[in-house]
């Protein structure tokens, strides 16, 4: 619901850093969204994220993920 009122929100991923294993693979990295309002007020966000994907088939599929959000000091 915290997104409801929002015209639009992009997510970024960046600095990605995968560790591939047998059929499945470790990525961590950093990510940002942004969020704008009807209004065209934007909010950005920053934080670290980490996954763990599968391979099935032809495809990878996310089978763990955790966002983390950072600190702003004010």
């Amino acid at each position: 619901q915290e997104y409801r009122y929002m015209a639009k929100v992009e997510l970024e991923l960046r600095d990605l850093h995968i560790q591939p294993l047998d059929d499945c693979a470790r990525v961590t990295g950093f990510w940002k969204t942004t969020q704008t309002d009807t209004e065209g007020r934007a909010v950005e966000q920053t934080g670290r994220c980490s996954f763990t994907v599968l391979r099935m088939k032809q495809d990878w599929k996310v089978a763990h993920q955790h966002f983390s959000v950072e600190e702003i000091e004010e």
